[in-house]
């Protein structure tokens, strides 16, 4: 029975009996032993659900020599199992010798010195083996190297005199020499080598003296066949020619007597003779003739040769050459011998003295001019004023005239100095901003002057608006598809620099926080300016591409105010647009064109400068509706200048650009809501109208939904006015600005105002109707007195300067024109407030400080303010004794009021005019604070209102 089949016995059949199963953990596989999963068998038959996992194998790691293999032994490296870390260490074979050859070359054998020589070979540095090839392939042994010193002898002999030798044919060295071997005296041959030898044939040679012009010799032998010498007969005492010689016995010397040479004969100089032989020792030289050694001719002898004895003449006398001017000394005049060492004189005389003496004349002698007595000495006054150059000692600065060295009239500078012409005034750059403004606080902008990067000013930006937006958009190169990196784009308002960025490597720019607005966009690149317009109103502005033009051709807006205080908003728009027509009688000609495309640059710049509206010349005036007044004047100008390559740049103005620009201007606050507005431009001779109807050349103007803006489509350019009339009819809360009168006025009697939206405070942000400061600065808006700023603040709290208060008083007086030149030296003649302080300043209503300046910027204190008030009410006739009666010690600070104030301050005070500040339960003056603006607005109605009432 198995375990998968039961017998039933009943049935017959068999059921299965099931596996008796048993349990078995499985075993892991090693590196060498095989391993299995967890299976089952069963005890009753062979069922089994094992699985055999083999060995895994060694992992093994890298091999690491233990021992370095050398050529004689072997190395050793081992490995290890990364799984099972045993270690398997195998043997490295010797390594295989590699000959390291050393050449010899071959050295022949000395046989004279005994030195071995050897053939050419190669010896391994290694194993010291020998081999006759580099390759090492010839091993031969050491010794088959070496070739032996042995001599060479030559077979036949060499001989001399006395001996015979063989000679070594390798060294030449003479081996074994011997004598001759003879067989008697008289036998000439060698028995050994053949010599053959010489047998003299003597003959005797008796002895000479010696004497001093001939050599002797001693007695001696001489062989007829060799002429060998010999001092005996038998030939055995050999002499040479030397020994047997008696040299010449020395002569006896004796002078030549010399011969002295003459001017014009050869002479001879001293020689020597031998007194015995008369043989001439040293020879006579010839002495050349001396020449004539010549004394020159003087006035009245001639030309004679100096040398004793010779006297010789040559020619006659010069005579005198006398002087052609007069010498003299200090009494007397003469002519004298220019010739040296003459010194004769001629006319010898005393001096004729002339006139005296005088400051720019000496005494001189009538007759030689000579000087008797010296001019006098000079004096020197420096009481000129010259403004030549030579006497600068300081250029004239932004805020300083030219100072100068007094001089005398002989022209030398003094120490003494004055100053002339003006200052150049500040040259002053685009306003940039330097702390940027957020919805909560204000930022600051600052502008730098050109002329002097020290000199700088700020003023304040307004606060973000609630809703800000976005500015972006590409910059592209000429090719209209290349992105232009690196461009320097800015967003500009008028003088105002809003933002600046750079493009990145996409032409991408783009600027956040942009309040709403009309603004120039300006791309800068490679010396290119484009300045496009761009409108900013509810929504993110995409602005389309901006595209560089192909040549250097500029677009430039510059936008300027007389009055550095003034803020200036104005955007120019299709100045880009005049480079897109070419022609003769265009602003862009055909030669500008070759001109830029020869690698020069045209750039056309439009500059609008706002000046002083009593500027406006007298045509425009005489054209003006009797009911219409000047708000602005502007300049507005267009000039080119076209710069060849490396040449000079020429400027012109263009009058006419044929192409309609858009010049859009914000409106002073005090300017805008207007019943209506007219600008009017002066052209030449001619005065035009523009007005929202286009006139024949299509130029008009738009004037903004809300009456703050104005926007001039204009083609010429030269000087333009914006003039307005005033709503007409009640109910409005608007005045119309009185005509100037004699004396000031109150406002018109109007409705009481509402405080509402149609009170003209409402136009300003940071004013509010219901303040305390209303009736004052609602009189001065409306009544043309004050405005506030172009970014819609008033700035109650600002400070007031000398120059706004004048200014307010000489519109209040009617702004009389007053002529003449500078009164102060930091007041040029062409600044905004110059004629306001001009004309205070004649009617002693202000004053100025000890050095000349007037220091208009500089804020005014209360005390100042009501000094100033004071001798304006005294320059009107006012009735000031009121302040006599005044006593304002009740005023806790009284006692710090200038002395020069209390008239003033107790005529302030006593007229209602100033009134006092509560502080800590009291009141007080504070003189020394500051005025601000509505204080001052304050001040001036009250004091119209005092004035009214007195008169």
């Amino acid at each position: 029975m198995k375990c998968n089949a039961e017998i039933n016995r009943t049935a017959k059949t068999t059921v299965p009996l099931g596996h008796a199963t048993v349990h078995h953990e499985a075993q892991a596989a090693t590196c060498t032993e095989k391993g299995w999963e967890a299976y089952e068998t069963c005890s009753r038959c062979s069922y089994t659900t094992y699985q055999e996992d083999p060995a895994l194998g060694h992992d093994w790691g890298e091999w690491n020599t233990t021992i370095e293999a050398t050529e004689d032994a072997e190395g050793e490296q081992t490995r290890t199992c990364r799984r099972c870390n045993y270690k398997e260490t195998v043997p490295i074979p010797k390594l295989t010798h590699t000959h390291s050859m050393e050449h010899h070359p071959a050295a022949a054998p000395d046989c004279g010195t005994g030195t071995s020589g050897n053939i050419e070979y190669w010896s391994c540095s290694g194993c010291s083996k020998v081999f006759r090839d580099e390759d090492g392939t010839d091993e031969i042994d050491f010794d088959q190297t070496i070739l032996s010193p042995d001599h060479a002898p030559v077979s036949a002999w060499s001989t001399d005199e006395s001996s015979h030798w063989h000679v070594c044919g390798k060294c030449s060295q003479a081996l074994s020499p011997a004598a001759h071997d003879y067989d008697g005296a008289d036998d000439p041959d060698c028995n050994t080598c053949g010599y053959t030898r010489h047998i003299h044939a003597l003959t005797p040679v008796p002895a000479v003296s010696a004497t001093c012009s001939s050599a002797g010799n001693i007695e001696h032998y001489r062989c007829a066949d060799c002429g060998k010498l010999f001092r005996d007969g038998a030939g055995t005492q050999e002499l040479t020619a030397e020994e047997v010689a008696i040299e010449k016995l020395s002569h006896t010397p004796e002078p030549i007597p010399a011969v002295p040479a003459t001017c014009e004969q050869d002479g001879l100089t001293v020689g020597s003779k031998c007194s015995v032989c008369q043989e001439v020792i040293i020879p006579q030289a010839t002495a050349p003739a001396l020449g004539h050694d010549w004394q020159p001719a003087a006035c009245e002898t001639p030309k004679t040769c100096k040398r004793d004895g010779c006297g010789a003449t040559e020619g006659g006398p010069l005579g005198h050459d006398w002087t052609a001017g007069w010498m003299s000394d200090a009494g007397f005049h003469w002519h004298e011998c220019l010739r040296e060492n003459c010194g004769e004189k001629s006319g010898h005389a005393a001096h004729i003295p002339g006139p005296a003496a005088t400051e720019t004349a000496p005494q001189t002698c009538t007759e030689c001019g000579c000087v008797i007595a010296p001019a006098l000495e000079h004096t020197h006054v420096y009481d000129r004023q010259s403004t030549d150059a030579r006497y600068l000692k300081a250029a004239a600065g932004c805020t300083t005239k030219a100072v100068y060295f007094c001089s005398c009239a002989c022209g030398e500078a003094g120490t003494e100095t004055f100053e002339a012409g003006t200052p150049l005034g500040h040259d002053w750059g685009r306003y940039t901003v330097t702390t940027p403004t957020t919805e909560s606080s204000e930022g600051v902008e600052t502008q730098v002057c050109t002329r002097d990067s020290s000199h700088t000013r700020t003023r304040a930006i307004p606060k973000l608006p609630a809703r800000t937006y976005g500015v972006s958009g590409k910059v592209h190169e000429s090719d209209k598809i290349t992105p232009a990196a690196n461009a320097d784009v800015k967003l500009v308002l008028g003088d105002r620099q809003i933002a600046a960025a750079k493009t990145d490597s996409q032409g991408n720019y783009s600027f956040a926080n942009v309040a709403p607005g009309i603004y120039n966009l300006v791309a800068e690149k490679d010396g290119v300016t484009v300045t496009v317009k761009v409108e900013v109103a509810s929504a993110n502005v995409k602005v389309d591409t901006i595209t560089m033009p192909l040549g250097k051709t500029s677009s430039v807006i510059e936008v300027k105010a007389d009055d550095p205080k003034e803020n200036v908003e104005a955007v120019v728009g299709n100045l880009e647009k005049v480079f897109e027509e070419v022609g003769d009688d265009r602003p862009f000609t055909k030669t500008d064109e070759n001109t830029v495309e020869n690698g020069g640059s045209v750039e056309i710049k439009l500059t609008v400068t706002q000046t002083d509206t009593d500027d406006t010349s007298s045509k425009i005036k005489e054209a003006l509706p009797a009911r219409a007044s000047v708000g602005l004047r502007l300049e507005l100008k267009v000039s080119k200048t076209v710069t060849p390559y490396n040449g000079v740049p020429v400027s012109t103005t263009i009058e006419n650009t044929d192409v309609l620009l858009e010049t859009t201007i914000r409106l002073p606050a005090a300017l805008q809501r207007k019943g209506s507005y007219t600008v009017y431009r002066l052209h030449g001779t001619e005065v035009h109208t523009l007005t929202a109807k286009p006139n024949e050349v299509g130029e008009y103007i738009e004037v903004s939904s809300d009456k703050t803006t104005i926007t001039i489509h204009a083609r010429l350019y030269s000087e333009y006015v914006i003039a307005y009339q005033e709503s007409s009819g009640g109910g409005s809360g608007t005045y119309v600005p009185s005509t100037p009168v004699s004396t000031p006025e109150q406002p018109k009697s109007d409705p009481v105002c509402p405080k509402d939206a149609s009170c003209p405070l409402s136009r300003f942000s940071d004013l509010t109707p219901a303040a305390w400061y209303h009736d004052g600065v609602h009189s001065c808006i409306e009544n043309g007195l004050m405005q506030g700023r172009s970014d819609g603040t008033f700035q109650p709290n600002g400070a007031v300067t000398r120059a706004q208060l004048t200014a307010v008083l000489w519109r209040l007086e009617g702004s009389p024109a007053v002529s003449g030149g500078e009164v102060f030296r930091d007041v040029s003649s062409d600044a905004w407030c110059a004629g306001a302080v001009r004309w205070a300043a004649k009617e002693g209503i202000v004053q100025g400080y000890r050095d000349g300046r007037f220091d208009p910027g500089a804020a005014v204190t209360r005390q100042q303010t009501a000094a100033i008030l004071y001798r304006y009410a005294l320059y009107k006739g006012m009735d000031v004794r009121v302040g006599e009666d005044t006593n304002i010690l009740s005023f806790t600070d009284a006692l710090t009021v200038s002395e020069y104030a209390v008239p003033a301050m107790q005529w302030a005070c006593g007229s209602g005019v100033m009134n006092g500040k509560s502080q800590n339960g009291g009141m007080i003056l504070a003189p020394r604070d500051t005025t601000t603006r509505a204080q001052m607005a304050a001040m001036i109605a009250r004091f119209q209102s005092a004035f009214t009432k007195a008169i």
